[in-house]
């Protein structure tokens, strides 16, 4: 996991994307996203997750998510 007090991604673009939204099912199965979705989190930007399941939330809080729309049952 990143910790550093660099930003991994420009001011300029930091300052023009407010949001962003990742597929649950590809976060789990990606490191590569994981990593991205930290960095986005670090630099101030909101990641909320598509497709997500509530028995996830644990791991969508750790990986950085802030959120799911429309999240599904595990029923």
């Amino acid at each position: 996991m990143r910790r550093s007090w660099h930003c991994a991604l420009s001011d300029g673009l930091r300052l023009l994307i407010d949001t962003i939204r990742v597929d649950a099912d590809a976060l789990e199965t990606s490191a590569d996203l994981q990593e991205m979705v930290m960095v986005a989190r670090e630099s101030g930007i909101l990641v909320v997750a598509d497709n997500a399941s509530w028995r996830d939330g644990d791991f969508l809080e750790d990986t950085g998510v802030a959120g799911a729309i429309a999240p599904r049952t595990d029923a």
